[in-house]
This record gives structure tokens, C-alpha cells and sequence, in this order.
């Protein structure tokens, strides 16, 4: 008896390990750079990507961007710091091959990209307030425009999830770092 109900669920649970990766159509590796705690909240068009400049150009909002090429967190940080630093061994301790704070951008490619951004997107910030989180806080692209601008802010140096559609940007939502 205990045979017939361990081959079911043994079933059940490659099933439904199965639909927890993402693997292209294409041959590809899993969705790239965006572990599966990421994955569910993240789509297609969202990127991830360090903001340079927000302004007005003939009447129009325009970002420059330099989107990453991947996202990662925890174990799947490390990898990737492993992966682009051949100096880290498997198993290195040295701080240098760790995550910090649990996360890893990568960023080979620092060129900046020029997008408009839609009069009707949405800002959403995380930290307005230096001292304490505050999610989902909403900020006209104007005073985005002066965040960036602020050197004591240093939100250049904070990644920004964009959402883009048509090449147009529709949101800007700041990633909370601890």
C-alpha cells in the first residue's frame, strides 16, 4: 500500500516543482537574473536599472537609463558574483565574492539608454523619508527630476524598476536596498 502512494505523490510534487521554472522556449537557461521570489511580481516589460537623469526634452519627459542585465538574489546572487568574477572561488569567503546585503546587479554594459517616459506615469518611491521605508510613495516626475539632482540623496547610485511599453516608460518604482 505504502508503494502505490508514494509513486502518486512523488508525481505531484515534480509537477508542481516543474511549474515553479521558467525556461525559454528558446533553449535558454531559467529566467535570467530574477530568482523565483522576484519572478512572480516581475514581467516581461520590467527592467531593472540605475537612473541618471530625469527631464524635459521638446515638450516631453525623457530618462537616462542604464538598465542592468540581470537581477539576483540570495544564493542566486552568488552565483552570479562567482560567474562574473573568476577570481572567486566555489567557496569563497573572501567579501569581495558575497552579495551585500543579499543582492547583485549585474551590470557589465554602463551605457545609458535615452527613454520618454508617458505623462501619465506613475513614481513610486521607497525612501523619501532617509530615515525610515515608506513603499509605494507617489512623486510627480518633476521632483523625481530634483531627487536625482540631489547629490546628498545620491539616488543615482539607487536601481529603479521601470516598466516599458512601445519604448515608452509607464512606471518608475524605486527597489528598497537596506
Amino acid at each position: 500500500m505504502k508503494k502505490t502512494l508514494i509513486f502518486p505523490t512523488l508525481i505531484g510534487l515534480m509537477l508542481s516543482l516543474s511549474a515553479c521554472v521558467n525556461i525559454p522556449s528558446n533553449g535558454g537557461t531559467a529566467t535570467q537574473g530574477i530568482n523565483s521570489s522576484s519572478t512572480s511580481s516581475r514581467s516581461q516589460n520590467q527592467k531593472i536599472g540605475y537612473i541618471h537623469r530625469a527631464y524635459d526634452q521638446n515638450g516631453k519627459h525623457m530618462v537616462d537609463i542604464d538598465l542592468t542585465e540581470g537581477f539576483f538574489t540570495d544564493q542566486d546572487a552568488g552565483n552570479a558574483i562567482r560567474e562574473d568574477n573568476p577570481d572567486c572561488a566555489k567557496d569563497s569567503l573572501d567579501a569581495t565574492c558575497q552579495p551585500p546585503q543579499g543582492w547583485y546587479l549585474r551590470n557589465k554594459d554602463t551605457a545609458a539608454s535615452t527613454l520618454p517616459v508617458s505623462d501619465q506615469a506613475q513614481i513610486l518611491m521607497e525612501t523619501l523619508d532617509p530615515y525610515k521605508q515608506q513603499p509605494g510613495t507617489k512623486i510627480s516626475f518633476e521632483d523625481f527630476g530634483k531627487l536625482l539632482d540631489n547629490s546628498q540623496r545620491n539616488f543615482k547610485n539607487i536601481p529603479f524598476w521601470v516598466t516599458i511599453s512601445n519604448g515608452t516608460v509607464l512606471e518608475i518604482r524605486e527597489q528598497f536596498i537596506p
